[in-house]
C-alpha cells in the first residue's frame, strides 16, 4: 500500500466529502454564503444540511 492511499484512508470520511450542490448567497440576508455541513451529533450522525454563515 502506498503512503498516499494509507493517508487518504486515515482521514475523517466527513472531511473528504464535497457539497452535492453549488453553494450560493443567502436569499434571506444576501450577505452570507450558504455553507454545507455534516452533523456529528449522536442524534443525527452524518446528516447533511445547509445554513447561512450569518444565521446560526
Amino acid at each position: 500500500m502506498s503512503a498516499s492511499s494509507s493517508t487518504s484512508q486515515s482521514l475523517d470520511p466527513f472531511l473528504q466529502e464535497q457539497p452535492p450542490l453549488p453553494l450560493i448567497r443567502c436569499p434571506w440576508c444576501n450577505n452570507g454564503d450558504i455553507k454545507w455541513w455534516v452533523s456529528r451529533t449522536p442524534k443525527n450522525p452524518g446528516k447533511h444540511f445547509y445554513k447561512c454563515e450569518h444565521h446560526w
